[in-house]
Protein backbone atom coordinates (compact mmCIF):
# COMPACT_ATOMS: atom_id res chain seq x y z
CA UNK A 1 0.00 0.00 0.00
CA UNK A 2 1.17 3.55 -1.04
CA UNK A 3 1.05 6.41 1.74
CA UNK A 4 -0.62 9.15 -0.19
CA UNK A 5 0.97 12.05 1.73
CA UNK A 6 4.16 9.14 2.37
CA UNK A 7 7.37 10.67 0.33
CA UNK A 8 9.33 6.97 -0.93
CA UNK A 9 13.02 7.59 -0.45
CA UNK A 10 13.70 3.84 -1.79
CA UNK A 11 15.42 4.39 -4.62
CA UNK A 12 15.81 8.18 -4.45
CA UNK A 13 17.15 9.90 -0.89
CA UNK A 14 16.09 13.15 -2.52
CA UNK A 15 12.61 12.51 -3.80
CA UNK A 16 10.08 15.15 -2.25
CA UNK A 17 7.32 13.91 -4.27
CA UNK A 18 4.55 13.05 -2.41
CA UNK A 19 3.14 8.61 -3.67
CA UNK A 20 -0.07 10.79 -3.96
CA UNK A 21 0.02 13.13 -6.63
CA UNK A 22 -1.37 11.85 -9.00
CA UNK A 23 -4.62 12.53 -7.01
CA UNK A 24 -4.06 16.20 -6.91
CA UNK A 25 -7.09 17.87 -8.85
CA UNK A 26 -5.81 22.00 -8.61
CA UNK A 27 -2.81 23.80 -7.75
CA UNK A 28 -2.72 27.17 -6.05
CA UNK A 29 -1.73 29.98 -8.94
CA UNK A 30 1.77 31.01 -9.27
CA UNK A 31 1.38 34.75 -7.61
CA UNK A 32 -0.90 33.50 -4.66
CA UNK A 33 1.72 31.02 -4.08
CA UNK A 34 4.44 33.44 -4.42
CA UNK A 35 2.85 36.09 -2.07
CA UNK A 36 2.67 33.29 0.82
CA UNK A 37 6.12 32.37 0.42
CA UNK A 38 7.28 35.96 0.30
CA UNK A 39 5.58 36.78 3.98
CA UNK A 40 6.75 33.27 5.22
CA UNK A 41 10.27 34.27 4.31
CA UNK A 42 9.88 37.63 5.80
CA UNK A 43 8.62 35.89 9.19
CA UNK A 44 11.35 33.07 8.71
CA UNK A 45 13.82 36.05 8.86
CA UNK A 46 12.36 37.57 11.71
CA UNK A 47 12.51 34.51 13.69
CA UNK A 48 15.94 34.08 12.68
CA UNK A 49 17.21 37.72 14.12
CA UNK A 50 15.62 37.11 16.81
CA UNK A 51 17.94 33.66 18.13
CA UNK A 52 20.27 34.02 20.32
CA UNK A 53 23.95 33.50 18.89
CA UNK A 54 24.66 29.95 18.59
CA UNK A 55 27.27 29.57 21.37
CA UNK A 56 24.91 31.05 23.57
CA UNK A 57 21.91 28.62 22.74
CA UNK A 58 24.31 25.63 22.66
CA UNK A 59 25.11 26.92 26.47
CA UNK A 60 21.25 26.72 26.79
CA UNK A 61 21.36 23.05 26.20
CA UNK A 62 23.82 22.39 28.26
CA UNK A 63 22.51 23.98 30.92
CA UNK A 64 19.09 22.66 30.79
CA UNK A 65 20.67 19.09 30.19
CA UNK A 66 22.98 19.30 33.75
CA UNK A 67 20.32 21.10 35.44
CA UNK A 68 18.13 17.63 34.88
CA UNK A 69 20.28 15.05 35.55
CA UNK A 70 21.89 16.47 38.81
CA UNK A 71 18.23 17.42 39.82
CA UNK A 72 17.14 13.92 39.32
CA UNK A 73 19.98 12.72 40.58
CA UNK A 74 19.75 14.43 44.08
CA UNK A 75 16.18 13.78 44.33
CA UNK A 76 17.12 10.15 44.48
CA UNK A 77 20.15 10.46 46.61
CA UNK A 78 18.24 12.61 48.97
CA UNK A 79 15.01 10.32 49.30
CA UNK A 80 17.41 7.61 50.77
CA UNK A 81 19.24 9.05 52.98
CA UNK A 82 17.86 12.39 53.72
CA UNK A 83 18.91 16.18 52.62
CA UNK A 84 21.37 17.14 55.14
CA UNK A 85 23.28 13.50 54.65
CA UNK A 86 23.19 14.04 50.94
CA UNK A 87 24.27 17.55 50.77
CA UNK A 88 27.01 16.26 53.31
CA UNK A 89 28.25 13.29 51.02
CA UNK A 90 28.39 15.51 47.59
CA UNK A 91 28.44 19.29 48.11
CA UNK A 92 29.76 20.54 45.22
CA UNK A 93 26.91 18.18 43.18
CA UNK A 94 24.51 20.75 45.14
CA UNK A 95 26.38 23.81 44.13
CA UNK A 96 26.63 22.53 40.67
CA UNK A 97 22.88 21.95 40.21
CA UNK A 98 22.26 25.03 41.42
CA UNK A 99 24.46 26.99 38.94
CA UNK A 100 22.99 25.15 35.85
CA UNK A 101 19.25 26.24 36.89
CA UNK A 102 20.45 30.04 37.33
CA UNK A 103 22.22 29.41 34.04
CA UNK A 104 19.28 28.43 32.45
CA UNK A 105 17.02 31.21 34.24
CA UNK A 106 19.49 33.75 32.89
CA UNK A 107 19.45 32.21 29.49
CA UNK A 108 15.91 32.52 29.44
CA UNK A 109 15.53 36.00 30.35
CA UNK A 110 18.10 36.60 27.66
CA UNK A 111 15.89 34.67 24.73
CA UNK A 112 12.79 36.74 25.58
CA UNK A 113 14.60 39.73 26.11
CA UNK A 114 16.39 39.53 22.57
CA UNK A 115 12.87 37.77 20.79
CA UNK A 116 10.95 41.00 22.38
CA UNK A 117 13.19 43.56 21.08
CA UNK A 118 13.91 41.91 17.41
CA UNK A 119 9.88 41.87 17.35
CA UNK A 120 9.08 45.05 18.11
CA UNK A 121 11.58 46.90 16.19
CA UNK A 122 10.76 44.23 12.78
CA UNK A 123 6.83 44.68 13.44
CA UNK A 124 6.50 41.00 13.66
CA UNK A 125 2.76 41.17 14.71
CA UNK A 126 2.13 42.71 11.42
CA UNK A 127 4.21 40.15 8.98
CA UNK A 128 1.95 37.16 11.15
CA UNK A 129 -1.02 38.84 10.28
CA UNK A 130 0.08 39.27 6.49
CA UNK A 131 1.12 35.44 6.71
CA UNK A 132 -2.79 34.97 7.88
CA UNK A 133 -4.07 36.77 5.04
CA UNK A 134 -2.04 35.16 2.47
CA UNK A 135 -3.08 32.01 4.03
CA UNK A 136 -6.50 32.85 3.51
CA UNK A 137 -5.48 34.16 0.17
CA UNK A 138 -4.17 30.60 -0.99
CA UNK A 139 -7.32 28.71 0.07
CA UNK A 140 -9.59 30.83 -1.90
CA UNK A 141 -7.44 31.13 -4.68
CA UNK A 142 -7.79 26.66 -4.46
CA UNK A 143 -11.45 27.40 -4.17
CA UNK A 144 -11.39 25.75 -0.47
CA UNK A 145 -15.03 26.12 1.30
CA UNK A 146 -14.58 29.07 4.05
CA UNK A 147 -16.39 26.35 6.22
CA UNK A 148 -14.22 23.32 5.84
CA UNK A 149 -12.53 22.13 8.95
CA UNK A 150 -9.16 21.46 9.47
CA UNK A 151 -8.06 18.01 10.08
CA UNK A 152 -4.39 16.11 10.63
CA UNK A 153 -2.76 13.78 8.60
CA UNK A 154 0.50 12.29 8.64
CA UNK A 155 3.46 12.57 6.83
CA UNK A 156 6.78 10.73 6.81
CA UNK A 157 9.74 9.34 4.42
CA UNK A 158 9.71 5.70 3.98
CA UNK A 159 11.77 3.16 2.59
CA UNK A 160 9.66 0.25 0.93
CA UNK A 161 11.72 -3.40 2.21
CA UNK A 162 10.18 -6.31 0.44
CA UNK A 163 6.61 -4.54 0.33
CA UNK A 164 6.72 -3.43 3.67
CA UNK A 165 6.37 0.27 4.83
CA UNK A 166 9.42 1.25 7.21
CA UNK A 167 8.58 4.76 8.33
CA UNK A 168 11.92 6.80 8.25
CA UNK A 169 13.47 9.42 10.74
CA UNK A 170 16.67 9.83 9.49
CA UNK A 171 18.59 12.22 11.90
CA UNK A 172 14.43 14.16 13.13
CA UNK A 173 13.16 13.09 16.43
CA UNK A 174 10.15 11.11 14.71
CA UNK A 175 9.88 10.51 11.14
CA UNK A 176 6.24 11.49 11.22
CA UNK A 177 4.78 15.16 10.89
CA UNK A 178 1.56 16.27 11.49
CA UNK A 179 -0.17 18.33 8.53
CA UNK A 180 -2.45 20.28 9.14
CA UNK A 181 -5.48 19.91 6.05
CA UNK A 182 -8.91 21.21 5.46
CA UNK A 183 -11.18 18.87 4.71
CA UNK A 184 -14.53 18.56 2.75
CA UNK A 185 -16.38 16.79 -0.26
CA UNK A 186 -16.80 18.27 -3.25
CA UNK A 187 -18.38 16.21 -6.66
CA UNK A 188 -18.74 13.23 -5.04
CA UNK A 189 -15.21 13.25 -3.73
CA UNK A 190 -13.55 13.45 -0.34
CA UNK A 191 -11.05 16.15 -0.37
CA UNK A 192 -7.95 17.40 1.62
CA UNK A 193 -6.41 20.86 0.80
CA UNK A 194 -2.82 22.24 2.03
CA UNK A 195 -1.53 25.69 1.13
CA UNK A 196 -0.52 24.02 -2.47
CA UNK A 197 -3.13 21.56 -3.21
CA UNK A 198 -6.19 20.25 -3.50
CA UNK A 199 -6.46 16.22 -3.07
CA UNK A 200 -9.72 14.75 -4.41
CA UNK A 201 -10.54 10.84 -3.86
CA UNK A 202 -13.69 9.88 -5.24
CA UNK A 203 -15.91 8.07 -2.43
CA UNK A 204 -16.19 5.01 -4.62
CA UNK A 205 -12.44 4.34 -4.48
CA UNK A 206 -12.60 4.57 -0.70
CA UNK A 207 -12.02 1.06 0.92
CA UNK A 208 -12.18 1.41 4.51
CA UNK A 209 -10.53 2.93 7.85
CA UNK A 210 -8.03 0.70 9.61
CA UNK A 211 -6.95 0.85 12.87
CA UNK A 212 -3.03 -0.28 13.33
CA UNK A 213 -2.57 -0.85 16.98
CA UNK A 214 1.49 0.62 17.56
CA UNK A 215 2.54 3.54 19.72
CA UNK A 216 4.17 6.62 17.29
CA UNK A 217 5.55 10.08 18.06
CA UNK A 218 4.85 12.59 15.77
CA UNK A 219 5.90 15.98 15.28
CA UNK A 220 4.17 19.03 15.25
CA UNK A 221 0.98 20.21 16.85
CA UNK A 222 -1.65 22.21 15.21
CA UNK A 223 -4.63 22.48 17.68
CA UNK A 224 -5.08 25.55 20.00
CA UNK A 225 -5.45 23.06 22.44
CA UNK A 226 -2.57 21.36 24.67
CA UNK A 227 -2.54 18.02 23.97
CA UNK A 228 -2.50 16.95 27.41
CA UNK A 229 -6.04 19.10 27.96
CA UNK A 230 -8.99 17.45 29.40
CA UNK A 231 -10.36 17.58 25.07
CA UNK A 232 -7.79 14.68 24.51
CA UNK A 233 -7.74 12.65 27.60
CA UNK A 234 -9.14 9.69 26.01
CA UNK A 235 -6.67 9.72 23.43
CA UNK A 236 -3.92 9.38 26.45
CA UNK A 237 -1.28 11.62 24.40
CA UNK A 238 2.05 12.26 26.00
CA UNK A 239 4.76 14.91 25.03
CA UNK A 240 8.54 14.51 25.37
CA UNK A 241 11.24 17.33 25.84
CA UNK A 242 11.49 18.20 22.19
CA UNK A 243 7.67 18.52 21.39
CA UNK A 244 6.59 15.07 20.05
CA UNK A 245 3.40 14.19 20.53
CA UNK A 246 2.78 10.27 21.32
CA UNK A 247 0.03 8.30 20.41
CA UNK A 248 -1.59 4.78 19.56
CA UNK A 249 -2.96 3.66 17.79
CA UNK A 250 -3.38 5.42 14.40
CA UNK A 251 -5.72 4.69 11.62
CA UNK A 252 -5.28 4.88 7.64
CA UNK A 253 -7.94 5.69 5.44
CA UNK A 254 -7.59 2.95 2.91
CA UNK A 255 -8.54 3.30 -0.90
CA UNK A 256 -7.97 1.93 -4.28
CA UNK A 257 -6.57 3.20 -7.50
CA UNK A 258 -6.20 1.18 -11.03
CA UNK A 259 -5.82 -2.18 -9.01
CA UNK A 260 -3.53 -0.05 -6.67
CA UNK A 261 -3.46 0.55 -3.03
CA UNK A 262 -3.39 3.49 -1.12
CA UNK A 263 -3.51 4.82 2.39
CA UNK A 264 -3.85 8.10 4.12
CA UNK A 265 -2.51 7.88 7.62
CA UNK A 266 -4.19 10.04 10.02
CA UNK A 267 -3.66 10.13 13.94
CA UNK A 268 -6.16 8.79 16.47
CA UNK A 269 -7.64 11.92 17.78
CA UNK A 270 -8.76 12.60 13.65
CA UNK A 271 -10.90 9.30 13.58
CA UNK A 272 -14.08 11.27 14.22
CA UNK A 273 -13.75 13.82 11.60
CA UNK A 274 -12.64 10.96 9.04
CA UNK A 275 -15.77 8.48 9.88
CA UNK A 276 -18.03 11.85 9.46
CA UNK A 277 -16.46 13.16 6.13
CA UNK A 278 -16.14 9.55 4.77
CA UNK A 279 -19.37 7.53 5.80
CA UNK A 280 -17.32 4.66 6.91
CA UNK A 281 -16.83 3.07 10.88
CA UNK A 282 -13.06 1.95 11.70
CA UNK A 283 -12.22 -1.35 11.81
CA UNK A 284 -11.24 -1.99 15.28
CA UNK A 285 -8.63 -3.91 16.46
CA UNK A 286 -9.50 -6.57 18.89
CA UNK A 287 -6.75 -8.28 21.18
Amino acid sequence: MKPIFGVDITENKKNERVCGAIFAARTVSSDAGKRLETSVDKLEDVNQKAKLPLPVRILHYVFAFAAVILTVGILRGTLKVGFAEGYANAPALFWLDGAAIVGVVICEILTRVKKKEVREATGADEIEATVIDEQENVLQDLNVPPSAPCVDVLVFKFKNKNGEIKPYEGFSPSAYTALEMRIFKENGCLCLADLENVYAFPISELRGIREVGKRISVMGWNKPEDPRSSQYKKYKLTVNNVGCVFSKPYYILELERDGEPYGIYFPCYELGMFEKATGLSAEVKKD
